[in-house]
């Protein structure tokens, strides 16, 4: 005989079956699972009810339904969940302190009290930038939309919570120093030294470095030259690591502390607990243990590239979108400073020289003199009649003129039987005069123009050098016509 088990909820009885089927949302079983009162009977659709807290994904416990929910639903590889599941922690810390204790307890205002909690704490130092609360917020946002099946309405860091925008472009290297690094090691007991240099030498993440099996990496090294890190990679992906004499040494000195087949100390010592008391230790002593992967990075920089990288060497730098940035603010600052775009100006330069029925040859010829006249006419003038005269000696037909020749040679009125490259220094003359008398205080310096079609025509733009005695820097940018 079968033994019939029943489950008992709101003082009636039910056979489990029924109980799984109102879980998995079967309507069949809604009447059975009301019982058979009025309300059941009568037709009305009844309101679903979880039969048990945090929106029945399997435990009581707020953290716990939350890594549930995200090991069964999340699509995010196994690295991202843990990290969701690292950052789940501290807001069920921050919730059971402040009296919640299940998920449908959790309301978008007290999502938006916790973002303004992590800001006060980004404001007070506790973190380095903003991507630290914001990564915490959503972690929040992703377990919660994934509890209520999409019907949770995001929290928002910044409209929200006032979560100072992130920094992306670095302004100081944050890389540790080789000083540092060495006084670390010393203050640091064994262990976490070894983790330090394992971590700066192979350019490893902290838990990288932690489950690294120094017996199979030198195995690795001194066969091959490389080793293979595998083991706490993000998304499992593996990559190849060189590793030269000092590596192996490096490789040697942690095998003496090797546990197992990891760096953890005790085997009976869960990683996240080791991970806690490191974390700890280097909060005590003021840096970070991803301080050693950026060491690594610029060192592999300056042994591949033969020169420091730009951050090291205290050179500006912008990211392509804070470049494009840069080039539109300046576009407007010149466009403000000086009244004209420089292709528009050049245009109005040449626009005497015009003939009818100009081919697209002559127009590029034309606009490459007006180029040459502006930066000319741009120099001292001592500079440029030195460099109008190096113009017209680099002719055969003026090769031994003089600048007294050249300029008595400028001023008479120009043949019917002219050269072609008279015509075409008298052309560079007019131009030369002609910006001074247009644009005398224009100082731009063009760098370089082409031409862009658009539609049936095509446009000209150039890019130029705005000097710093113009007290906007020096720097290049763009002005479309």
């Amino acid at each position: 005989m079968t033994v019939l088990r029943w489950a008992c909820l709101d003082q009636t009885l039910f056979h489990v079956n029924d109980l799984r089927s109102y879980c998995a949302g079967d309507p069949s079983s809604g009447a059975r699972f009301h019982g058979a009162g009025s309300e059941a009977g009568s037709g009305l659709v009844q309101p679903r009810r979880w039969p048990m807290p945090n929106y029945g994904l399997g435990s009581r416990k707020l953290f716990d339904a939350g890594r549930l929910v995200l090991r069964q639903r999340s699509p995010n590889g196994f690295k991202t969940q843990d990290d969701y599941i690292d950052r789940w922690r501290l807001f069920c810390a921050y919730a059971q302190a402040h009296g919640i204790q299940t998920m449908e307890a959790v309301s978008r205002d007290f999502v938006i009290g916790y973002g303004q909690h992590l800001q006060r704490q980004l404001t007070a130092g506790v973190y380095r930038s903003a991507s630290s609360p914001k990564n915490y917020l959503s972690a929040v946002n992703c377990v919660m939309k994934l509890a209520t099946d999409g019907d949770w309405q995001t929290v928002k860091p910044g409209l929200d919570c006032g979560i100072a925008r992130r920094q992306f472009i670095p302004r100081h290297t944050k890389a540790l120093s080789e000083t540092r690094h060495r006084h670390l090691q010393q203050a640091l007991g064994d262990r976490l030294a070894h983790l330090l240099a394992l971590q700066r030498t192979f350019g490893l993440r902290f838990k990288e470095s932690c489950l690294l099996n120094p017996k199979a990496a030198l195995k690795q090294a001194e066969k091959f030259g490389f080793i293979v890190i595998t083991a706490g990679t993000k998304g499992g992906r593996r990559r190849q690591v060189p590793c030269d004499d000092h590596g192996i040494g490096v490789l040697k000195a942690a095998l003496t502390l090797q546990c197992g087949n990891s760096m953890i100390p005790d085997q009976q010592l869960s990683y996240v607990k080791f991970r806690k008391e490191c974390y700890e230790q280097a909060r005590s002593h003021g840096f970070a243990f991803h301080s050693e992967r950026h060491a690594y990075a610029q060192m592999r920089y300056r042994e591949l590239v033969k020169a420091p990288c730009p951050l090291e060497a205290g050179w500006p730098h912008m990211g392509k979108a804070s470049r494009n940035k840069e080039m539109k603010r300046n576009a407007k600052l010149a466009l403000k400073n000086y009244g004209i775009k420089l292709s528009e100006a050049l245009q109005v330069l040449c626009e005497p020289y015009l003939i009818a029925n100009i081919t697209d040859a002559q127009y590029e010829r034309l606009i490459s003199l007006g180029v040459s006249a502006w930066n000319l006419a741009i120099l001292p003038e001592p500079d440029r009649r030195a460099l109008f005269l190096k113009q017209a000696q680099s002719s055969p037909e003026f090769h031994d003129i003089s600048e007294s020749e050249l300029i008595q040679l400028m001023t008479q009125q120009l043949p019917e039987t002219a050269s072609y490259d008279l015509i075409m220094l008298t052309i560079l003359s007019g131009l030369i005069w002609r910006k001074l008398d247009l644009f005398p205080r224009d100082d731009r310096i063009v760098k370089k123009f082409w031409f862009k079609r658009q539609g049936q025509k095509d446009r000209l733009e150039v890019e130029s050098i705005i000097p710093e005695s113009a007290g906007k820097g020096s720097h290049e940018s763009e002005f479309l016509a």
